[in-house]
């Protein structure tokens, strides 16, 4: 019994990685989002700043099956 718990407990915490990553990656997301919508306009440097955020966000948020794997390895 004591072999299953530590083993779950063992997923458990390789499962708090990918989430945690979620939580950074959204607010990622969402502040790039906020600033380019109409705040700044387009060219400007800050404008490219965030929106490389929010493209950085997007792309961890679209491998997040990925990040789960690498959790569990």
């Amino acid at each position: 019994m004591k072999n299953i718990q530590a083993k779950l407990q063992t997923f458990a915490g390789a499962m708090m990685v990918p989430i945690i990553l979620l939580v950074l990656v959204g607010f990622f997301v969402g502040i790039g989002s906020a600033f380019t919508n109409y705040i700044l306009s387009e060219g400007t440097i800050l404008y490219k700043l965030f929106s490389m955020i929010t493209n950085l966000g997007f792309m961890f948020m679209n491998n997040l099956q990925l990040w789960f794997a690498v959790g569990i390895a």
